[in-house]
């Protein structure tokens, strides 16, 4: 890799000359990061790529985004230099950078900050590598994702389609393909055609139910009488297409040799309007023949339109090609027994990313001169074929990044990953592969006992009991494949760890593999390898037929060492002995299986979508005064406040959608129409896993672990349904979390919570348009997810309404409210009560130590006097009538002897504050049961909590 940055402005950074250089290929895949964002990624043939992503650091708010253009140069012999290149070097001595893929970045502006972000690529070269051999399994476990695209789907349903299962085999397929769409914003539209358009669904800017509605659609689809008119399959796509978001081409013809079309895959590539895509699948030549012809026309309606066709059992593809304008991966012809065939073909069309098949790889390190390959294809032997075969099935793929180094080297890594021999057969002279796995009938093995093994020497053996230093718990490191960083999976031997009473770790490297379903898979192997013992040793034999080889299972029979007919892999083939021209052997008992009946999660189940979303746990209500005078200042807010004391501003925040989030527009509409008002943050939520009750005291609750919860801190406020709370401590037990509270913070009092009750740790997080709004004023807000690619439209978020009620300016409600010393609801009341509470002032409660509910006297704020209020209610919650409601002054107790109607079934007691004519934001309340504990019927009257009230 090598780079030139010339130009640096203060405010903004454009790359003037920067060029990167890898290995050469003609399907070069470039993925661009900057701080793990990704920039850009996609497959494309020599051409210009445009990059657009305006919002990934922020926007225009923050520290802006990137865009331009980056010239993908591939390489060839009669590659020219980069013309953009001579203008900024003033000079045409310029290197054409032949056999390398360049990537040269032209004037791109990335951010708003003086400071460069970290800046990587990756790429990748499959299809053209080694000769083109076996393309249909150099791609394993591909990673299909498409995004900001426009489809264009055209399934066969003529009659030729019932011929077994071949209707099903498509509709299955497509409907896998569709499930790789969820997370992502696209255009669909998906026509079942015969010797006409039969039938269609489209969905514009889908969600995951959209594609759901989609996959039910193509349940109903059936086929019908003969006819397979290839320009009735494509007739509506113009029309789709223009419905769509249209694309962006861009064309430079001073750009020699630019191809505008990609050869490898669809993806967002940082544009804002959509591709366009046509997926044709047929089984049948055109009828009329004419129809292609047709189709063609059609298609060229259409600009910049790419269209993959498929196959199904028609091993023809003449007509197919006329319609087929990627041949990166040409028209593939699949099975109709099969769809696994269909979704890979359609998998590796799309796919954004794909490990290469170890038999490719194997095979390049023989043949392939780049990396000191010097022997013949035809020294290949047929076993090569047959091996990725098995690795394409068991999803076994690698991604290595060839630095130099040796071939040995290589060669070593390979057989470690994968757990396979290359070797030269003794037999034919060729180059074999073989995956070492449990692929053999022990009796079918040969037998070496003492008339074959002349001497040996066994490092470990007879067989030992288990050893307490053995490995019981495996870590195997990969890479990741979506930023190129290690992760792991670990595995343990429970046995091992038992007898052993410790646990013995090993950590193993495997920087070859980049899905993690498939690191799981080698941990469990390798575990089985490394934490259970055998024996292993080397021997000398007279002679070993040439059908051996490294790798190939044995039985050995020495009873008298121990070894009663157990199973052992060579492991090397030594030269000859000292006597009669012996062979040396090394040996390790058979401990090897490729496990495959590990449950592996397709890449779809762990997409994040990347399209904007709204949040689900919102804070949107009229802020209270301790949050004015922390944003305002105390002074300000006073002064305000003095002037219009029924003034009042909203503050807004929800919880994060994705990761691939950046902030909230604020969308407000107070009587005049929406507008954009800045941005709002996120903040961390959760839903509670237990109830909180109206005590006080009632200070603990457990909620659901949610990423986010880790920037939590002690001291901070959370909100929960109306009530603030003060978080004192948070501690995490697997997915479960347990939160001790303050209760009752600011002007708020304690309520009740059910299980399921969202809480959101706003901790300053809420934002407001700065407006200032008075009693009973009505204003909507909306808040509007923003990725790095878009923003959530104003009609799919959700509405938050608040009428303004002069919060700010009312009193504190007062602390510590309790009946006879408790905080405790639902108690018996029997005749009498005594009520008592504290001073509570919102004008000094104002710092960064946030008292709750059960704080002690403070102020009372000047002019604040207390009302005492005994309510009444029948069984059905309906209030009967006010018993007592009485104004006590500045008195923090009060007596209430209240006497109850006969149809009362609970009472409540409340003490509001009052000041200046303004009562308190929400009034502290404790419910007691009636003494009457029988209903006019004689029915038992049952409390909240289960407890029957009988007459004794």
């Amino acid at each position: 890799m090598g780079g030139k940055n010339d130009d640096q402005v203060i405010g903004h950074k454009h790359f003037r000359g920067f060029h990167f250089i890898g290995p050469t290929d003609a399907d070069a895949l470039l993925a661009i990061r900057m701080d793990d964002k990704i920039v850009w990624e996609g497959y494309q043939g020599q051409g210009r790529l445009r990059i657009r992503k305006p919002n990934i650091f922020g926007g225009d708010e923050k520290e802006g985004g990137v865009s331009g253009y980056v010239d993908v140069l591939l390489g060839g012999n009669t590659q020219g230099a980069n013309d953009y290149l001579q203008k900024v070097w003033n000079t045409t001595a310029i290197p054409a950078f032949r056999g390398a893929v360049t990537y040269v970045w032209r004037r791109v502006y990335i951010g708003n900050r003086p400071i460069l972000k970290p800046l990587r690529h990756k790429s990748v070269a499959i299809n053209s590598k080694y000769d083109n051999w076996y393309p249909e399994k150099a791609r394993v476990n591909a990673e299909g994702r498409i995004s900001n695209a426009a489809l264009y789907i055209a399934m066969d349903t003529s009659d030729s389609m019932a011929i077994g299962s071949r209707l099903a085999t498509q509709r299955d397929a497509i409907k896998t393909f569709i499930d790789s769409l969820k997370g992502f914003r696209n255009d669909v539209r998906i026509v079942s055609y015969a010797a006409t358009e039969r039938a269609a669904i489209e969905r514009l800017n889908c969600t995951d139910s959209d594609y759901d509605d989609i996959k039910d659609w193509l349940d109903t689809q059936t086929t019908t009488a003969f006819g397979t008119d290839y320009d009735a399959a494509v007739s509506s796509a113009p029309g789709f297409f223009s419905r769509a978001e249209g694309v962006d081409s861009y064309t430079d013809t001073s750009f020699s040799g630019l191809i505008s079309e990609a050869v490898g895959g669809l993806f967002d590539n940082g544009q804002t309007e959509k591709q366009r895509v046509v997926v044709f699948v047929t089984d049948g030549e055109p009828v009329p023949t004419s129809s292609a012809t047709d189709a063609v026309a059609t298609l060229a309606t259409i600009a910049d339109v790419r269209v993959h066709c498929f196959n199904i059992e028609l091993t023809d593809t003449t007509y197919t090609d006329m319609l087929d304008n990627t041949p990166g991966d040409g028209v593939p012809v699949v099975s109709g027994a099969d769809p696994d065939d269909l979704s890979v073909a359609l998998a590796n069309a799309f796919s954004y990313w794909s490990d290469i098949n170890p038999a490719h790889a194997f095979r390049a390190l023989v043949v392939d001169p780049v990396i000191g390959g010097n022997d013949d294809p035809a020294s290949i032997g047929d076993s090569f074929t047959t091996s990725a075969d098995l690795y394409f099935n068991e999803g076994m793929g690698v991604n290595f990044f060839w630095k130099g180094g040796t071939r040995a080297e290589y060669r070593r890594q390979l057989e470690e990953h994968t757990n396979s021999r290359l070797y030269r057969s003794r037999q034919t002279g060729k180059w074999e592969l073989y995956p070492i796995r449990k692929n053999y009938v022990k009796a079918n093995l040969p037998v070496f006992d003492k008339t074959i093994i002349k001497k040996g020497d066994w490092a470990e053996g007879p067989v030992k009991p288990w050893q307490r230093d053995l490995p019981n718990q495996v870590t195997l490191q990969y890479t990741r494949r979506d930023n190129g960083e290690k992760a792991s999976v670990t595995s343990f031997n429970i046995v091992g760890i038992q007898l052993a009473g410790k646990i013995n770790p090993v950590t193993i490297e495997r920087p070859g593999f980049s899905y993690e379903p498939l690191a799981t898979q080698v941990c469990e192997r390798e575990k089985i390898s490394r934490t259970v013992p055998g024996i292993r040793g080397a021997f000398y034999v007279a002679y070993l037929e040439p059908q051996y080889h490294v790798g190939s299972p044995i039985r050995i029979n020495q009873p008298e060492l121990g070894i009663n007919d157990v199973v052992f892999r060579i492991k090397e083939i030594g030269g000859e002995g000292m006597e009669n021209y012996e062979t040396l052997l090394t040996v390790e008992q058979e401990r090897f299986d490729q496990r495959t009946d590990i449950p592996v999660a397709g890449v779809s189940d762990n997409v994040i979508p990347d399209y904007a979303q709204a949040s689900t746990i919102r804070l949107v209500e009229e802020a209270p005064y301790y949050e004015l005078v922390q944003r305002l200042g105390q002074s300000s807010i006073d002064d305000t406040l003095s002037g219009e004391p029924d003034g009042g501003l909203f503050h807004a925040t929800g919880n994060r959608p994705t990761d691939t989030h950046l902030d909230m527009g604020l969308a407000v509409d107070s009587g005049s129409g929406w507008g954009r008002s800045g941005v709002a943050r996120y903040s961390p939520a959760s839903t509670t896993l237990t109830a909180l009750t109206r005590a006080a005291d009632d200070t603990s609750v457990d909620i659901a672990w949610m990423d986010g919860l880790e920037t939590v801190q002690a001291g901070s406020l959370a909100y929960i349904g109306g009530e603030y709370v003060r978080i004192d401590n948070m501690t995490r037990v697997g997915d479960v979390v347990t939160v001790t509270l303050g209760r009752a913070c600011l002007d708020t009092a304690p309520v009740k919570h059910g299980v399921g009750t969202d809480i959101i740790f706003w901790q300053g997080n809420a934002e407001s348009d700065q407006v200032t709004y008075l009693v009973s004023e009505q204003v909507d807000i909306r808040l509007l997810g923003q990725t790095f690619d878009e923003t959530l439209n104003l009609s799919e978020a959700p509405n938050d309404q608040i009428t303004f009620n002069s919060r700010a300016v009312r009193p504190y409600p007062p602390g510590a409210f309790t009946a006879d010393g408790e905080y405790t609801d639902d108690r018996l009341f029997d005749g009498s009560v005594d009520l008592a509470w504290t001073h509570s002032d919102r004008t000094q409660q104002t710092t960064g130590s946030i008292e709750d509910h059960t704080h002690g006297n403070i102020g009372p704020e000047a002019g604040t006097t207390y009302q005492v209020r005994v309510k009444e209610y029948d069984s059905g919650d309906t209030l009967i009538s006010t018993l007592i409601d009485t104004n006590v002054g500045t008195a923090t107790s009060y007596t209430a002897a209240p006497t109850p109607s006969a149809t009362a079934a609970y009472l409540t007691f409340e003490v509001a504050s009052l000041r200046d004519g303004y009562e308190c934001w929400q009034v502290p309340t404790i419910k007691m049961i009636t003494t009457i504990r029988t209903t006019e019927a004689g029915v038992d009257r049952t409390t909240e909590d289960g407890t029957t009230r009988t007459l004794e």
